[in-house]
């Protein structure tokens, strides 16, 4: 899937010690798990794990697609730090507390990176349920 990067930089984001570590970790390697599929073309190691227990292909397929638009959902919402007219973040130490200095991470993403997201995942579950 196309999101894989942004798994891999999430869970990077994500760990800050601890549980948040465990987290992380899997959602970066659910990312580098879609970096090889669209790599080597073939079904993901999450896919043929999900496909295994469930015994359903479609179940297996179904559950790993909710899984990645899950994900890009999460990244999508999560508050980030809001970014400057100058292309940088607000330097933290000065604006940290105070209010509007959030805003949600789709306010920053490209309207091309939020369509290919949405076409992707969608036409993943589609083609599955059809």
């Amino acid at each position: 899937m196309i999101g894989g990067t942004g798994q891999v930089l999430l869970g990077g984001a994500i760990c800050t010690g601890g549980i948040t570590c465990a987290a992380g970790g899997v959602l970066a390697l659910k990312g580098a798990d879609n970096i090889q599929v669209g790599l080597r073309g073939t079904d993901s190691f999450s896919e043929q794990l999900l496909i295994d227990v469930t015994g359903s292909e479609q179940a297996g397929t179904l559950i790993n697609a909710g899984l990645d638009l899950g994900t890009s959902v999460g990244g999508l919402v999560r508050s980030v730090p809001k970014i400057s007219a100058y292309g940088t973040a607000y330097n933290a130490a000065w604006y940290k507390g105070v209010p509007g200095y959030y805003e949600p991470a789709f306010n920053q993403a490209t309207n091309t990176a939020l369509t290919v997201e949405l076409f992707s995942s969608g036409s993943t579950i589609y083609s599955t349920v059809d």
